[in-house]
């Protein structure tokens, strides 16, 4: 089931409330992800074309649809891949899951937490078959964002990018980094570090104020190995 929420970031669009996690966020905060959300209301307007991977039902698309971005939505969940195209049925929304090679697999999650689905690791109570293709394999020009949310498998997806990213000269590319869900610390930021100049942790306040926290100078320290969870800008 559907309901229509008001966020806190602006935009009002349909969720899924037997969502137990992002129905409850939202219901009770307002937000489910404020530091990407309110980096996004911030930045929205300097972006023209965004690609969104685990785009969800869709909350980072209508922050951008409302400045005019033009958005490329994968989603591979069909409940929330209909949802999503409910929301935003001009968009460019495609019902796949991506990786680093193209193929099939299985999304595994609850059903009352499709939220947290995750691609060909079994757990929870449902799942469904999904077609898997990499970033690259869209041939995307023009693009000066992505967004990754895909629940600890976001440096797959970045490996199936590499070319996208290399070929949109100047993208910023925004990510969820969670170390409990990555096999190898330390293999993943040193991937980040050999392929962004500059790493910096997305920091929300609760007053809905946005700053970032550069990785890897000689000023700061690093983070990435100590926090539960973050959002992270690579450029």
């Amino acid at each position: 089931m559907t309901q229509s929420q008001l966020f806190r970031n602006g935009i009002t669009i349909n969720i899924d409330e037997t969502d137990h996690t992002e129905f409850g966020r939202v219901d009770l905060l307002g937000h489910i992800n404020p530091s990407v959300e309110f980096w996004l209301k911030e930045n929205a307007s300097s972006f023209s074309k965004a690609l969104i991977v685990g785009a969800g039902v869709g909350v980072a698309t209508g922050i951008l649809e409302a400045e005019s971005v033009e958005t490329i939505n994968i989603e591979p969940v069909s409940e929330r891949f209909t949802i999503l195209n409910g929301n935003f049925d001009t968009a460019t929304n495609i019902e796949k899951a991506c990786s680093n090679e193209s193929g099939t697999g299985n999304m595994y999650y609850f059903a009352d937490n499709k939220s947290g689905a995750l691609l060909d690791l079994i757990f929870g109570d449902a799942n469904e078959e999904v077609d898997i293709i990499t970033v690259d394999s869209l041939g995307l020009t023009d693009l000066d964002l992505i967004v990754i949310n895909v629940n600890g498998q976001e440096l797959d997806v970045l490996k199936g990018a590499e070319t996208t990213i290399a070929n949109n000269t100047g993208v910023k590319v925004v990510i969820n980094w969670r170390p409990d869900l990555i096999t190898s610390l330390n293999t993943a930021i040193s991937y980040l570090q050999s392929n962004f100049s500059s790493v910096n942790i997305i920091h929300w306040e609760s007053d809905d104020t946005i700053s970032l926290k550069e990785q890897f100078t000689a000023q700061t320290e690093d983070h990435l190995q100590a926090v539960m969870t973050a959002d992270l800008l690579l450029e």
